[in-house]
């Protein structure tokens, strides 16, 4: 036992003397590590987060449920597009979905398209103190506002919706908790004002879009039903089709009054104040650290070669 202690001890020294021997060139790999550290995170844009918490709602059907019908005038309604009470979903899991979709994104470029896809395509930097971006003159000229890119084979000159789809998944964070069921969402940006501008566009658009569905749905469903009223001669049947088109029509007076349909804002986003990121001095240990371990690693590795090839050399001449 002592004498394999003696031998680990005696490697553990010969890697030391080793180390130390080579202790200059260690030192500089340190010193370029540190540097390139050190410009890694001055050179790293801030980064600033928008957040909200919403509330999904509860489907109009839902809430205005009316006594359950024979399966027969279930059908109807599933023919005219009805949802019964008992077919609604997860909302918050459907909203969730729709705002990762690349049609949504599609809607919100259609709306602010020069303004969402230069900041999200061709931001250079951020003046906090003008509140103005600044854009990448060799991707975008703000005087002519023309894209000037170098573009790739099926790439456009001004970038599609799909292409801008990964560039607004990386800047996108939302989750439901499974507990409370409420969805936290967050936008970050280098830009503080536009991540705030972004995210409140992002709630209004979902919430107005599922809203004008619904209103379609319901219209498209009482066009149909009364149509069916007028050609029918049982009463029984007349009845049920009226007891649905006044679910309907309650659906379409709920669709009219709650301005946020799908999802209700608890935590409404504001202009955040205090960067998230990047963590420079983090930045600076880690990466003066792995270039230590990297300096070791050479030198031992070129040592041990040296070694080998010398013992080669003596050898042969021997």
């Amino acid at each position: 036992m002592n004498h394999q202690a003696n031998e680990d001890f005696i490697d553990l020294g010969e890697i030391l003397r080793i180390l130390l021997s080579y202790k200059k060139i260690i030192l500089c790999g340190l010193i370029v590590s540190g540097l390139i550290s050190i410009f890694i995170a001055k050179s790293s844009p801030d980064i600033y987060r928008s957040s909200a918490l919403l509330e999904p709602q509860q489907d109009n059907q839902t809430q205005n449920s009316f006594p359950s019908m024979s399966s027969g005038i279930g059908g109807l309604a599933s023919l005219a597009g009805v949802q019964l009470p008992a077919s609604s979903g997860d909302r918050g899991l459907y909203a969730i979905e729709v705002i990762k979709s690349k049609v949504f994104l599609k809607h919100l470029i259609s709306i602010e398209s020069e303004m969402i896809l230069t900041s999200l395509m061709a931001i250079n930097s951020y003046d906090i103190s003008t509140n103005t971006i600044k854009f990448d003159e060799n991707i975008y000229n703000e005087d002519t506002k023309k894209w000037v890119r170098k573009i790739k084979a099926n790439q456009k000159q001004i970038p599609s919706y799909i292409e801008a789809h990964e560039y607004f998944l990386s800047i996108l964070e939302i989750f439901q908790d499974k507990k409370t069921g409420y969805i936290y969402i967050a936008i970050d940006h280098q830009s503080p004002v536009f991540a705030q501008y972004f995210l409140n566009l992002v709630i209004n658009e979902v919430n107005e879009l599922t809203r004008a569905m619904e209103m379609q749905e319901t219209s498209d469903a009482i066009e149909y039903l009364t149509a069916k009223q007028l050609i029918t001669n049982v009463s029984s049947v007349k009845l049920s089709i009226n007891n649905i088109i006044e679910s309907q029509l309650q659906s379409q007076m709920l669709s009219n009054i709650r301005e946020e349909f799908l999802l209700k804002t608890i935590d409404p986003p504001v202009v955040p104040e205090i960067k998230i990121g990047p963590n420079r001095l983090f930045i600076c240990i880690i990466g003066t650290f792995f270039g230590l371990i990297f300096s070791i690693i050479s030198v031992l590795f070129f040592h041990l070669s040296r070694s080998n090839f010398t013992k080669i050399q003596d050898s042969a001449d021997t």
